[in-house]
């Protein structure tokens, strides 16, 4: 069973030795990170382990991918050399690379469903004008995270889902230890799940659905019809056949009425 506290150990004199080609996602992740492996499967370790208890709202991805494990690691290798904690280090790596590549999309969608007004409540900050700005100035209200914590893997690329990680002994277990602590870390928090295996995993751990906003398209660049969909930016009869405008429309209205019931759910300081 993982042991964050001694991976956390090992690792934090691990990192400031790495060689420079061990930031840089155009190569292999470095073998001294690997956590895991089994046939496709392959997990390493990088500084994410973060949780800022105090959040309003957390982003939940299904696993940093190598250019989010890449950037955290150089930012913490950085900061140790400036003389930094580990733990300033960590909350730094985390707040710099977490879905660094998916923010405006992201922050776009989430200000569409109206949780920037949620946001402004729950900060107690009426001047807010965007959810832009939970990665900047209104940081200290948002975690950002994933399902399975570590870095995964899956035939030498960034693990989509597929196959279902509930059914991969190491996996399910990071799951239902480390994801599962960390939810009960977060009793103030409101959840936002990206895609249909971390919804799936949400359900799973019976995490209160009134604090999950459901069905927010995915904010990666790949996703980018879907996303322009939900916005109302692309019309449904120039849809290509990939996308499902059903599905979209039905995720929307149940998002649009989520928000409300957020405020309710989730106590407002």
């Amino acid at each position: 069973m993982l042991n964050e506290a001694e991976l956390i150990t090992r690792f934090s004199q691990v990192i400031p030795q790495l060689p420079e080609h061990a930031f840089d996602d155009h190569y292999p992740p470095h073998s001294s990170l690997r956590l895991y492996s089994d046939g496709p499967f392959e997990v390493y370790y990088a500084p994410l382990d973060y949780v800022n208890s105090s959040a309003r709202i957390t982003i939940v991805g299904l696993t940093p991918g190598k250019h989010t494990m890449c950037r955290s690691l150089a930012v913490v290798k950085s900061m140790m050399q400036g003389g930094f904690s580990w733990e300033e280090a960590q909350k730094a790596a985390k707040l710099k690379a977490a879905f660094s590549n998916a923010r405006d999309s992201l922050a776009e969608m989430l200000d569409y469903i109206g949780l920037c007004e949620w946001l402004r409540r729950v900060a107690g900050n009426p001047s807010i004008a965007s959810c832009r700005e939970i990665f900047g100035t209104a940081n200290s209200f948002v975690h950002m995270t994933s399902v399975i914590r570590y870095p995964t893997f899956f035939k030498g690329k960034n693990y989509s889902g597929t196959p279902d990680p509930l059914k991969n002994s190491f996996l399910r277990q990071m799951i239902d230890t480390i994801f599962r602590r960390e939810v009960q870390r977060l009793p103030d928090t409101g959840f936002v799940p990206l895609g249909d295996t971390v919804s799936s995993v949400f359900e799973y751990l019976q995490v209160e659905d009134k604090r999950v906003l459901y069905g927010l398209p995915h904010p990666s660049g790949a996703n980018m019809e879907r996303i322009n969909y939900f916005l109302d930016k692309k019309r449904r009869e120039l849809l290509s056949p990939k996308t499902n405008p059903v599905k979209i429309d039905a995720a929307k209205r149940r998002l649009l009425g989520k928000v409300p019931e957020l405020l309710n759910a989730v106590n407002v300081r």
